[in-house]
């Protein structure tokens, strides 16, 4: 039976090899070590799952801005709803999904941010953009990650 340290070993070679074959996985990993402060692509899944909005949600009691892009290739438009779901106590919430004939539905409105800013109240709102960013990162990432590490499991 393998160590959990030689499993993180070969899911890294692994990652590191469909990285190399993907831009789209290369930036989503290296970006989610950046932001989480991890040294391989193993120690980015492992810190990621510390960052989830559900235990603290519903205890949020502010007015809420929450923003979405209709195309985001980071994070899924699924998570807009769910986190929409979670928000059960605040005060008032406004939910805008940017669109592609806005030129906004990319990952922040990348396209055309004008528009966010447009949206966004001056010092009215406790502005959720999207979720945290490793956590966005952690939901088109996760599958990956559990799929890999059942490769190693046995």
């Amino acid at each position: 039976m393998k160590s959990i340290q030689e499993k993180a070993e070969e899911i890294n070679e692994v990652l590191k090899k469909m990285m190399g074959k993907s831009l789209m996985l290369e930036w989503g990993i290296m970006q989610g070590m950046h932001i989480t402060g991890s040294t391989s692509p193993y120690d980015f899944f492992q810190n990621i799952f510390a960052y989830k909005t559900e235990p603290f949600s519903h205890l949020i009691t502010q007015d809420v801005l929450l923003l979405a892009g209709q195309n985001d290739h980071y994070v899924p438009i699924k998570q807009f709803a769910n986190q929409i779901s979670a928000l059960t106590k605040v005060h008032s919430l406004t939910a805008r999904t940017f669109t592609s004939e806005e030129s906004a539905d990319n990952h922040c409105q990348t396209g055309n941010l004008g528009l966010a800013t447009e949206v966004m109240p001056r010092n009215r709102c406790f502005v959720i953009k999207k979720l945290h960013p490793v956590r966005d990162a952690a939901y088109f990432l996760n599958i990956l990650y559990y799929r890999l590490f059942s490769l190693f499991e046995n």
